[in-house]
This record gives structure tokens, C-alpha cells and sequence, in this order.
């Protein structure tokens, strides 16, 4: 294996027709070494030529040619090659639920040695994994691998004396703010200020639970988010934007670190061709109605907007909305876990969304709405997706625009103005500039 060539093939089989996914690896490395990630799932490998070697459980395993390997989920881990000839490999992503299937009641199969001596079923293993990665037909898969996966925890695992420790409070702390500000991560500093710690402590209990620093959790956990993202049909490029990487070349980086491919490679292994060419599916009747309903939902508030202003000021007309709705909101968020905590923080953008988004739109609007008909309001209005798409081709991570999209935006600015137009008189112009704010304002904000 001198010259391997360095390489990993993702594969998604579904467990039956409509069952659920299953991802299958299919690797070849001499050189590269993965990242410490974990997954939410059991990975279950069988080496199958050289050796590799992984960091696991605060220690170092080594695993050669026959040798099967299950990493418990949620456990910490790296791997790479354990000699300069390389290693390959073939391994699945289980669900708990899988393996604990038909073994010891409800508890989770726990597996003491992380390395498996067992000839028989890693070759079994290894056929069913090269056999529904070639040809994933879903009820070959559901009939071929938890019967092995069940044989594997029924053969190897035993019950788990005792939970695991739960994490310290600590680097649990840590870990849900990262995760709830996966956008814009607050500082070391911030946090061990908010914890009463000094930076060192934060740091020593993060790796003494987590295994690895924060900055390296963050970015395999941005790396789990963006996988969804990509599995959902989305680019890279918006999927880093969505994750807080910086740019894709970014996310392309720690993606090949934690999972060994490119998210486009990775995008193209385990997307449904449907979620490919979503405008091949024909609107239902459903669909129809629903379309109907939103047209009809879409023009009632410029209706009530156009009556309130006969009877009173745009000022007055803003407030209430904005009562009414603090009124009916506010209980919910003040239920949402750290809500006063991200209030804090995060104030500032909060206040600039409030005054873009709600505050300065309704007010122009309400004021439009004095010399406009509300279907003229609520047609201009319309165009509120057609400026997102135009702002995001200068602020955003904007995917390609192709010929189909560009007629489509082109036909809907048309419409707009067919529509509006020709009941727009010269004492209109300051309304009309208002709706156009008020359309930005709106574009711009989310």
C-alpha cells in the first residue's frame, strides 16, 4: 500500500423503502489524519488492509487487516495511519438504536474494548458493507446489517455498570453557549467571566471532559450542522455561511479534517436525486390551497392597515402593532432558557433588527398607506423577495443565479410593476418611495 491513494466514498443506503438513512465509508489514507470529532452514532468499521491507529478514551488503540472497531457515540476520537504504508477501511454510522435492538432490554450496548477480534463477522461485515454500498438496495440493507449489528452487541458488548459521568458543569456550560452561539461564539474571557473562572480553569475542565479544546468542538460540531445542511440540498458556500464558518474554504478544511472528503464530494455521495431537481415535482391540489391561503394571509394586513389609518396617525397605528404583538410574544421568550443572558450579549443587533425590520418598515408603510390602496401596498410589497436576491448577490454567501432563476426574478419585478403601475399618479411619488424603504427595510433585515 506504498503508493495508496488517498481517498473516501460516502455512501447513504435506507433501511427499507421509507426507513431510515444509513451512511457507509468507504476509505483508503496514508497521510491523512482526522480531526478530534465525535459522532452521534456507533462507528462501526472493519479494517481491511495496513494499520491505523486512533486516540480513543484517553488512550491509543491500534487495529490492522480483520480487525473490527466501534467508537461509542459521543466519544471523543482521531484516527490516521499507524506506518507510512497506510490503511484502509470500510465503516458504517449506526443509530443506538440498532444495535441495542434484541439486546439487553433498553440499555445501550457498551463496549468495553474498542478492537474486536472476530474473523467471521468482520468478514461478514465487510461483504455487506462493500455489497449495499455498490448497489444500496434498501431492503437488502435492512435485511443484511442490524442482523449483524444486533450479532455484534449480542457477541461483544455488555451493559454499562453505570452511566458515564456527566460532563462538568462547566464544560457543559461551555458547550451549550457555543452551540447556541454557533454564529458568533462569545470569548474565552466573556465566558469564564460569566462562570467566575479565570481562563485557565475554563480551558483545563473544557478538556478534561470534552478531550479537545473548544475552538477544535466547535468546529466539528459547525461541521455535524453543516453535514445536515448538505444532506438537506444546500451548497457548501450557504452551508459555511449558516454553520459561522468563515468562508467555504473554510468549512472545506475542517470537513476533510473530521470526515475525510470535500462537503461537495460528500453533498453529491448522500443527496436523493428528488432533493436535486426539486422543480421536477408537480404543485398538488394541497399545494394549491395552501399557495391560496397565503395570497389571502398576505393581504389582510394591508387592508386593516389602510382602514386604521382613516382614524388614526401612522405613529399611533406602529405602537399598537408593536404592543400587541410584545404583549403576545414576550411570555414565550421570557421562557426560553438564557434569554435575559442573550438579551445582554447580544442587544445591540437586536436593536438594529428591531428598527430595520419592524419599527422603520411599518411606520413608512402605515404612512404610504394614507395615499395608496392597500393592493397596491401589498402588490410592491411583493418584491421584497426579489431585493433579498439582489442584496445577497453583494452581502451574502449567494449561490450561482442560473438563466432559470434569473427569468423568474425578471417575470416577478415585471409583474409588479404591470401590476402597480398604471395606478400610480404623480402625488404618489413620496408614497411610492416609502413602500421602496419600507421593501428594503424588509429585504435586508433577516
Amino acid at each position: 500500500m506504498a503508493d495508496v491513494r488517498e481517498q473516501a466514498r460516502w455512501t447513504r443506503a435506507r433501511l427499507g423503502r421509507c426507513g431510515p438513512a444509513l451512511d457507509l465509508l468507504t476509505a483508503r489514507f496514508n497521510r491523512h489524519e482526522y480531526a478530534p470529532h465525535a459522532h452521534d452514532e456507533f462507528t462501526v468499521g472493519v479494517t481491511v488492509g495496513g494499520l491505523e491507529t486512533i486516540a480513543y478514551r484517553g488512550g491509543r488503540i491500534v487495529s490492522g487487516p480483520g480487525s473490527i472497531v466501534v467508537l461509542e457515540p459521543g466519544e471523543m476520537h482521531t484516527g490516521g495511519p499507524a506506518a507510512p504504508e497506510g490503511y484502509s477501511y470500510r465503516a458504517l454510522y449506526a443509530t443506538p438504536a440498532l444495535l441495542a435492538d434484541g439486546t439487553h432490554g433498553s440499555a445501550l450496548p457498551h463496549f468495553r474494548d474498542p478492537v474486536i477480534d472476530d474473523p467471521e463477522l468482520a468478514a461478514a461485515l465487510r461483504r455487506a458493507h462493500t455489497d449495499v454500498s455498490s448497489c444500496p438496495d434498501p431492503l437488502e440493507a435492512e435485511s443484511r446489517i442490524p442482523w449483524l449489528l444486533t450479532t455484534l452487541a449480542r457477541r461483544h458488548s455488555t451493559v454499562r455498570a453505570d452511566d458515564r459521568a456527566v460532563p462538568g458543569t462547566v464544560a457543559l456550560a461551555v458547550r451549550d453557549r457555543l452551540a447556541d452561539e454557533l454564529l458568533e461564539p462569545p470569548s474565552l474571557a466573556a465566558l469564564a467571566a460569566d462562570l467566575g473562572l479565570s481562563r485557565y480553569q475554563l480551558l483545563r475542565a473544557f478538556r478534561t471532559t470534552m478531550g479537545v479544546p473548544p475552538y477544535a468542538w466547535l468546529a466539528q460540531y459547525r461541521v455535524t450542522r453543516a453535514r445536515a445542511l448538505l444532506e438537506a440540498g444546500l451548497r457548501p458556500a450557504e452551508a459555511a455561511a449558516l454553520v459561522g464558518f468563515a468562508d467555504q474554504a473554510h468549512l472545506t478544511r475542517w470537513f476533510r479534517r473530521v470526515l475525510g472528503v470535500t462537503p461537495a464530494a460528500y453533498r453529491n455521495s448522500v443527496q436523493d436525486p428528488a432533493a436535486e431537481r426539486p422543480h421536477t415535482h408537480r404543485m398538488t391540489a394541497r399545494g394549491w390551497l395552501l399557495f391560496s391561503l397565503m395570497g389571502v394571509v398576505w393581504g389582510i394586513p394591508y387592508l386593516m392597515i389602510k382602514v386604521a389609518v382613516d382614524e388614526l396617525s401612522p405613529s399611533a397605528v406602529v405602537f399598537a402593532r408593536c404592543a400587541i404583538g410584545a404583549a403576545l410574544l414576550l411570555p414565550f421568550a421570557l421562557r426560553q432558557a438564557g434569554f435575559a443572558r442573550n438579551l445582554r450579549t447580544h442587544w445591540k443587533p437586536m436593536l438594529a433588527f428591531a428598527v430595520i425590520e419592524i419599527i422603520g418598515p411599518w411606520y413608512t408603510l402605515t404612512d404610504a398607506e394614507r395615499h395608496l390602496s392597500s393592493s397596491t401596498a401589498g402588490l410592491l410589497i411583493a418584491g421584497v423577495p426579489i431585493v433579498g436576491v439582489l442584496l445577497s448577490r453583494f452581502f451574502g454567501a449567494a449561490e450561482s443565479l442560473s438563466t432559470r432563476r434569473i427569468t423568474g426574478l425578471a417575470l416577478g419585478l415585471g409583474g409588479v410593476g404591470v401590476l402597480t403601475v398604471p395606478h400610480l399618479t404623480g402625488g404618489d411619488a413620496f408614497s411610492l418611495a416609502e413602500v421602496l424603504v419600507t421593501v428594503v427595510g424588509y429585504a435586508t433585515a433577516p
